[in-house]
């Protein structure tokens, strides 16, 4: 059995968010490397629903982030690259672009909480801040509402 080879239309905006989250992925690790020696040897590992810090680790831990940032960037673009999923649209033009938002969004967030993870471990603001888990909330749901509203249609 021959598999059918799918082509895609890539418009402006399917660019666009490729070289964002292409930027965002260099922008975490950048911020990473360059802050990383100024880093006290405690910083702050996890962060309450209140986005105050909770739990405090060895600086090595700044590292988590960016490999997490880095792992879940390549898995969907491979996802999106192979069209290795099976969502209910009419065109599959739609479910690779909303998991380049997703890919996209995920990074933004990953890379604002590494920076705020920063500024916290030295002592230049408290925490993540009482807006960063509303702003994750509205990020992440925006795209789905969307794609979800055109599956139905």
């Amino acid at each position: 059995m021959e598999m059918k080879k799918i082509e895609l239309n890539f418009t402006k905006i399917d660019k666009a968010l490729e070289i964002f989250g292409c930027f965002s992925v260099i922008a975490i690790w950048l911020l990473t490397i360059v802050s990383y020696n100024d880093l006290p040897d405690i910083i702050p590992k996890y962060f309450n629903a209140a986005g105050v810090a909770d739990n405090w680790g060895e600086k090595s831990y700044i590292w988590t982030l960016p490999v997490i940032a880095t792992i879940c960037f390549v898995v969907l673009t491979l996802l999106n690259k192979f069209k290795i999923f099976n969502f209910h649209f009419t065109d599959i033009t739609h479910a690779t672009r909303l998991i380049s938002y997703v890919k996209l969004v995920l990074v933004v967030i990953l890379l604002l909480g590494e920076y705020r993870t920063i500024k916290t471990a030295n002592e230049q603001v408290d925490g993540l801040g009482i807006l960063f888990f509303p702003f994750v909330l509205v990020a992440v749901s925006i795209p789905l509402i969307y794609y979800y509203k055109i599956s139905k249609v």
